[in-house]
């Protein structure tokens, strides 16, 4: 049970990271919680967030707009889509812990959901998406941290793959599932 206690704290962290960053990025006031180690972490994305924000200027463009694709029948909500640099951006925001693997605390998966992310925007905006990152705002207190499909070595069409194979094996699943009761 101490680690479903964990797990649900951490959950209810990013739950409040998110609000922060949707209040920052419309400028509105932000209202930190009152229990004490929720409002340190939420503390700590916040400063992370406006750090990130200093250093890479995003001009909003929209955020956590609902997108469906017609084409492959899914649906998301992205979390900001901005230029940077005068490049079309789709940014993720994760309030993810480091792992002994993933120090930075970003995960293979994000870059997936960055795939679904870039379908859905240039599906139904039509807009061609020119770059994608994750961005970690971390808990504890410790510095932002970055990767774009750069970092990794892929490309857009890496990452849009890598999503349509996930979506493609939940569908299997669904009805291999299905088939079975």
């Amino acid at each position: 049970s101490a680690y479903r206690r964990k797990a649900d704290a951490g959950k209810k962290a990013g739950s409040v990271g998110h609000a922060l960053v949707e209040a920052l990025l419309d400028g509105k006031k932000v209202i930190l919680p009152t229990d004490p180690d929720l409002k340190a972490q939420a503390e700590s994305i916040k400063n992370a967030f406006e750090r990130w924000q200093e250093d890479f200027m995003p001009v909003v463009v929209n955020r956590e707009l609902p997108f469906y694709s017609m084409e492959f029948d899914f649906a998301g909500t992205f979390d900001l889509l901005c230029e940077i640099g005068e490049k079309l951006t789709v940014v993720d925001f994760k309030t993810t812990n480091p792992s002994y693997y993933n120090p930075d605390g970003i995960y293979a998966e994000n870059f997936a959901q960055l795939g679904a992310y870039c379908i859905g925007v240039e599906e139904m905006l039509g807009k061609e998406v020119e770059q994608m990152m994750i961005v970690n705002l971390p808990k504890n207190g410790e510095e932002y941290k970055v990767k774009s499909l750069e970092d990794i070595n892929l490309t857009k069409t890496d990452a849009k793959l890598y999503f349509l194979h996930c979506l493609q094996l939940y569908k299997s699943n669904q009805m291999f599932g299905w088939r079975i009761k």
